[in-house]
């Protein structure tokens, strides 16, 4: 989001979109990735930016899972091997 707020602010872009997960989806994610709790603290800065920035728009879009299920049927994601999954797996 810093990156996005600097090219805005730089006339590069004109808009910036970041979607993150909300803290409750983030718990499911295989992944580390940034969700919106952790980049509540930067909304206020963020927010103060639009003063000294004539032209542009930073927005923060944040998705949600419908609902967690106990139905057996219902398969989970298989496990991968690419990217970093297997270091991940050796540190259980």
């Amino acid at each position: 989001m810093n990156k996005l707020s600097i090219s805005i602010k730089a006339g590069l872009v004109d808009a910036g979109v970041l979607i993150v997960p909300s803290r409750a989806f983030y718990e499911h994610l295989t992944d580390r990735v940034g969700n919106i709790g952790e980049l509540s603290g930067y909304l206020e800065m963020w927010a103060g930016l639009g003063a000294s920035i004539p032209r542009g728009m930073l927005a923060i879009s944040v998705v949600e899972h419908d609902s967690l299920t106990d139905d057996l049927t219902v398969p989970y994601l298989p496990r991968g091997d690419d990217g970093r999954a297997k270091e991940g797996r050796a540190k259980l």
